[in-house]
């Protein structure tokens, strides 16, 4: 069930998209690009076997759950692709179009807007779940 909290929580994602996955990314690229040149200061001086290519990959996968809030707000855009919705959410999240200024040009009428809202908030709401990113 969405309550308040959550449903702020989750439309900040929303909002904040492109922000989330840019950070993601930034983040990806430096752990991918560390350690492409050698240190050869560091030669001879570790005490334990070490293998780059194991910590970055082990850096990235501690890294997916950021990923995980792209990934949410991208299936749920993708899950209502070809329904009304759509185009409701694009208004709002990505043109930064008020409700009123939504079912006031005549993509909807208000209480179905709002109910159209609370189905894709849901759905996201579950994508958080099954990413374990909220109980």
């Amino acid at each position: 069930m969405l309550t308040k909290r959550l449903r702020k929580q989750i439309e900040w994602h929303f909002y904040n998209y492109a922000a989330d996955k840019a950070l993601y990314d930034e983040r990806a690229s430096e752990i991918i690009e560390s350690g492409l040149t050698a240190n050869y200061s560091a030669i001879g001086g570790a005490s334990e076997p070490s293998n780059p290519t194991e910590r970055k990959g082990m850096k990235l996968y501690e890294l997916d759950n950021e990923q995980g809030w792209s990934e949410i707000v991208r299936n749920t855009f993708t899950a209502f692709r070809f329904k009304p919705e759509y185009d409701m959410m694009r208004a709002l999240y990505i043109d930064r179009k008020k409700p009123d200024e939504i079912y006031g040009i005549g993509i909807t009428s208000e209480p179905t807007f709002w109910r159209a809202r609370d189905r894709w908030l849901e759905t996201a709401l579950y994508w958080a779940q099954t990413y374990g990113l909220m109980r």
